[in-house]
């Protein structure tokens, strides 16, 4: 008569309704545990955002008020439609599309390897002038 092993404990074929009972407990027990550890990890989380909530909304109340002193003192205001065309058309003038658009494969490729080069030297130097590779010394 063949028999089954599982965790420790011998059953037999005849016995095989028993054996699955087993086996579906120790699933819904692994299943239970591991639901129970992200109910904790959403509720730390939550107590977190409780605990940071009052200095987000003071730090946004700070940066509101300072906008609007900022906005008052310096006679902001949103540009107005006539603004907007003047600024459309000075960018359609001085963008020559038909210069742009016969650029061969070649003037592309040269002028994407010479703006990788600009910006390999502005990494560069901002490497030496920070005097680190990553982060400035605060």
């Amino acid at each position: 008569m063949a028999s089954l092993f599982f965790k420790g404990v011998r059953l037999s074929r005849t016995q095989g309704t028993r054996f699955s009972q087993v086996r579906f407990a120790s699933t819904t027990a692994a299943v239970a545990e591991k639901s129970g550890q992200v109910t904790k990890g959403v509720q730390n989380l939550a107590t977190k955002i409780a605990a940071l909530r009052k200095p987000i909304l003071y730090n946004a109340a700070v940066v509101r008020e300072l906008v609007k002193e900022v906005w008052k003192r310096e006679d902001l205001s949103p540009p107005s439609l006539a603004q907007i065309e003047e600024a459309r058309s000075y960018l359609q003038k001085t963008l020559h599309w038909k210069h742009i658009k016969s650029l061969s494969l070649y003037d592309y490729a040269r002028i994407g390897v010479r703006s990788a080069e600009v910006a390999g030297f502005f990494f560069i130097g901002e490497v030496i002038g920070r005097r680190s590779l990553i982060g400035y010394n605060v």
